[in-house]
């Protein structure tokens, strides 16, 4: 395993481990919330147990990324986590949502962090796509060669 590829991997497991810790560990969620004698559902709840498995899903293929050798499956390792950091990035800003109260920790803080932590893993799974591909057409190249050599 070169070292560029374990890095990445490694890169994709933290990212999946912050996306799923950071909204409901580190910053405070609630499930109802008492507004003015009205009783309100969260919608900053929902997202956090979203991320939760949108986050262990990115772990999980950051850990296919590292221990599969396969340029092909890695290649899609990288795409799918191109959808898992759309998603991660939509759950809080137009799926799910979050509270409606701008000074909220999930408006200030967790919002912020998730499409931060989103776009670092598109700009990660894009170079991994990259050197698969690169990868797959040095394959290809040297199969071409081998097989003008014989000719």
């Amino acid at each position: 395993m070169s070292k560029s590829i374990g890095k990445l991997g490694i890169f994709f497991g933290i990212i999946g481990l912050i996306i799923a810790i950071v909204p409901s560990a580190v910053y405070q969620t609630y499930e109802n919330m008492d507004m003015g004698g009205m009783h309100m559902a969260m919608a900053c709840k929902a997202t956090a147990s979203a991320e939760v498995v949108t986050g262990l899903v990115i772990f999980a293929l950051g850990l296919v990324y590292i221990f599969v050798k396969n340029v092909k499956v890695r290649l899609g390792a990288s795409f799918a986590n191109i959808l898992a950091a759309a998603t991660a990035i939509l759950l809080p800003t137009a799926f799910t949502g979050i509270c409606k109260g701008h000074e909220m920790a999930c408006n200030v803080i967790t919002k912020p962090s998730l499409i931060v932590a989103g776009i670092l893993l598109i700009i990660g799974s894009a170079i991994g796509v990259i050197i698969q591909i690169n990868k797959i057409h040095a394959k290809d190249e040297s199969i071409q060669v081998s097989e003008d050599a014989v000719q």
